[in-house]
């Protein structure tokens, strides 16, 4: 079975910033991050890590809706013509 990855990490890929940020994000220092990283994680950290993620998540889905909504907008447009 293969290791998850950490959710620091994997948090800090998906929003594409750096420990330091993610520390400012959190309200806590770059060292307990570190910590994190290395070590457990407290519960009420590791849900506002998850719903970070599953936010990024939602809002490329949202983008996509969009996108598809757009694209019948003109394809409805394009048959009135």
């Amino acid at each position: 079975m293969e290791k998850e990855e950490n959710i620091i990490i994997k948090v800090c890929k998906e929003l594409d910033i750096q420990q330091a940020d993610l520390a400012r994000m959190l309200d806590v220092t770059p060292a307990r991050i570190s910590e994190w990283k290395n070590g457990s994680i407290p519960k009420m950290s590791e849900l506002a890590l998850n719903l970070m993620l599953e936010n990024k998540e939602l809002k490329q889905h949202l983008k996509n809706v969009k996108r598809f909504y757009e694209t019948l907008q003109a394809l409805n447009i394009d048959e009135k013509i």
